[in-house]
């Protein structure tokens, strides 16, 4: 993925409509694509990924943080090795890791000077929960995006 996909997803901010809405207490309309997006009735959207692996044989899943983290993969072997020794051979690999760091997995050295030259950015998501009824001034509120905001959170218990 590359930041081609921001312009179609993001809405361009208006000044003058956001000076607008500040003033009104109105939230911002229309934000593209991004406008609406139907959860899982349960699970949030941990419950996509969920119902996703419900349809995957059980035999062939192994999910990471129980010993299935990935320590190595032998490309030209086509074995991955998991943190707990296990070997997995494949026949093709798809892999949601960063590419420095299955570049690093693999062991090539040349493979992780060039990913060196890559430009990348990452997320940070935090999860809040509220216990009883929604607050009627969030009720139109899902998510907020915040580039290069540094942001403190306390927990208080």
């Amino acid at each position: 993925m590359q930041c081609s996909w921001l312009g179609e997803r993001v809405a361009a901010p208006d000044l003058k409509t956001i000076t607008r809405n500040v003033i009104l207490g109105k939230a911002a309309g229309n934000w593209g694509p991004n406008a609406t997006f139907r959860f899982p009735v349960r699970g949030g959207t941990g419950g996509i990924w969920a119902a996703v692996a419900r349809t995957l044989p059980p035999e062939k899943l192994l999910l990471g943080g129980s010993g299935g983290d990935v320590q190595t993969v032998d490309a030209d072997a086509k074995v991955v090795t998991s943190k707990d020794g296990t070997r997995i051979r494949y026949g093709k690999l798809i892999s949601t890791m960063a590419l420095d760091q299955l570049a690093q997995k693999m062991g090539d050295g040349r493979l992780v000077r060039l990913t060196k030259q890559l430009y990348y950015s990452t997320t940070h998501v935090v999860g809040l929960g509220i216990r009883g009824a929604r607050p009627l001034n969030i009720g139109d509120k899902c998510w907020v995006s915040c580039a290069s905001l540094t942001l403190d959170i306390y927990l208080l218990l």
